[in-house]
């Protein structure tokens, strides 16, 4: 076996090849050589992931940029990605058909990835029952994002939504496993688990917090953990604030700063938890191959920092100040419930995810901003 990163030009491509028939694990065989410009955490990720056992034998492989073709042995693996039409659903879609692997989403919208090979869309409501249960059984790899937005205001039929739409689709997808499953079943938490907890530092072993988010993040869990009697390893992925370009929290605060209207939050003294999306992805993909990994795992960057340091941060990013201040009694005022939540303070830590060997291609908030506002 040998392998290496070459670029060519400005194209990127890393050559795998293999004696025919032969299973080797990437992650201790496998060394990457830079050439020419920088390979990203996601594009090993890419590598490690084509030499799984899960994907072998390997004749030989190619990866161009983000397109891999080449391959012989066993079937590129099945995915089922609940809530794949959404900001995270979206971008972790195209990267999994990217490594040729077949992917059906469910999502009650309009995908971009619609048409691409290997792509299939269920349109459905997750939280009933339904025929769109037949496809968990034949899923290698299932990845629950399901769930209604949580920022609109908390009425209570909006509140009684947001958890039903995640823990009956979460229910829905364990009772549809059925038994004997050795699937890789990655289900959506968040941070609201430890509720606002001021300076203390979050790590998975941390207890959890008060409050609606926290109770729903509990219980969600719990019905994803279900999965585990069905003979399925379960990650329960505890989603921060999640940065990336055309979607999400950030998408959200870029019109104000642009305008020169961006500020921080209240007093700016609550600590922010975040992640870039790119990240996220490759952080998908190397738990899928990674046996070790099971239970909550915090999906932040190691590099938490206070609102007010995040609002210089982008502002500094976008060319912009940022001097204005909304303050906590207005957020409060307007969103109600919500406000409490928006001025929260987390200080996750990325301990899980470092004590498996995970490295992030954007640990600190100012590279991570700089490539997305650009």
């Amino acid at each position: 076996m040998s392998g290496c990163l070459s670029g060519p030009g400005s194209k990127k491509v890393l050559h795998i090849t293999a004696r025919p028939g032969t299973a080797f694990d990437a992650a201790e065989g496998l060394t990457f050589r830079k050439e020419r410009g920088d390979y990203s955490n996601l594009e090993k990720i890419y590598a490690k992931q084509l030499l799984k056992k899960m994907i072998y034998p390997v004749d030989s492989a190619i990866i161009t940029g983000q397109s891999i073709g080449n391959l012989s042995g066993r079937q590129a693996m099945n995915v089922l990605i609940t809530g794949g039409t959404g900001f995270v659903g979206s971008y972790l879609t195209d990267r999994m058909l990217d490594l040729g692997w077949n992917v059906t989403i469910t999502g009650r919208s309009k995908s971009i990835n619609e048409g691409r090979k290997g792509f299939d869309h269920l349109i459905c409501d997750t939280a009933e029952e339904g025929p769109w249960q037949d496809h968990v059984s034949r899923a290698d790899v299932i990845v629950n994002l399901a769930g209604k937005n949580i920022f609109t205001p908390w009425k209570d039929d909006v509140k009684k939504e947001i958890r039903e739409s995640r823990i009956k689709t979460t229910r829905n997808l364990v009772n549809a496993l059925g038994s004997g499953s050795n699937a890789v079943f990655l289900s959506t938490s968040a941070a609201g688990f430890y509720g606002s907890r001021g300076d203390e530092v979050l790590t998975e072993a941390s207890l959890m917090g008060q409050g609606f988010l926290a109770e729903l993040c509990r219980d969600w869990e719990k019905e994803a953990r279900e999965a585990e009697t069905r003979g399925a390893r379960v990650v329960c992925m505890r989603f921060s604030m999640i940065l990336g370009k055309n979607g999400g929290a950030l998408e959200k605060m870029l019109l104000p700063f642009k305008m020169c209207l961006g500020g921080k939050l209240g007093s700016g003294e609550q600590w922010m938890s975040w992640m870039h999306l790119e990240d996220l992805a490759a952080a998908v993909l190397f738990l899928i191959g990674n046996e070790a990994a099971e239970g909550p795992l915090n999906f932040c960057s190691p590099l938490p920092l206070k609102n007010k340091d995040f609002t210089r941060a982008l502002g500094a990013a976008l060319g912009r100040p940022a001097f204005f201040q909304v303050p906590s009694f207005v957020l409060k005022t307007v969103m109600g419930e919500l406000g409490d939540v928006v001025l929260g303070s987390q200080r996750m830590k990325a301990d899980g995810l470092e004590k498996l060997g995970f490295g992030f291609t954007y640990p600190e908030i100012k590279s991570a901003l700089e490539n997305i506002v650009s």
